[in-house]
Order: structure tokens, then C-alpha cells, then sequence
């Protein structure tokens, strides 16, 4: 099973911003997934993500940037 790509997103108000992962983004729009998995920046608020995981422990933040 290929791996999908994760967003990084903010919340502003009830929507989700995608900061720069565009490439990603486009991907997932020209693919239709049922969901797409994201990497949210703070805590989202309210119920507009229902499979929160986390927080990302300090420790593991340059591996979730791609900087080893």
C-alpha cells in the first residue's frame, strides 16, 4: 500500500489552511481520497477533526520536517 502524503494545516476559524503543501494538496484533489491525513499546526478547536492524534513529541519534530 503506497503511503499518502500529510498536510500541514492551520485552523482558522471552522476551515483548515494548507500552508505550502501544495504538491500534496493537488495530489489529493486530482485523487479524491476518502481523507487525507495532516500534520495540524496548534490545537484545532471544536469537532472538525474527529481522529486527533497527538501531540508530536519535541523530540520527533526534525523527523516530521524531513531533517535528520
Amino acid at each position: 500500500m503506497r503511503q499518502r502524503g500529510r498536510l500541514f494545516v492551520y485552523q482558522r476559524g471552522k476551515w483548515f489552511v494548507v500552508s505550502d503543501d501544495y504538491i500534496v494538496l493537488f495530489a489529493a484533489l486530482n485523487g479524491l481520497p476518502d481523507y487525507v491525513p495532516c500534520w495540524v499546526l496548534g490545537k484545532p478547536e471544536g469537532d472538525f477533526a474527529p481522529d486527533i492524534q497527538g501531540p508530536v513529541a519535541s523530540k520527533d519534530v526534525a523527523q516530521l520536517l524531513g531533517i535528520s
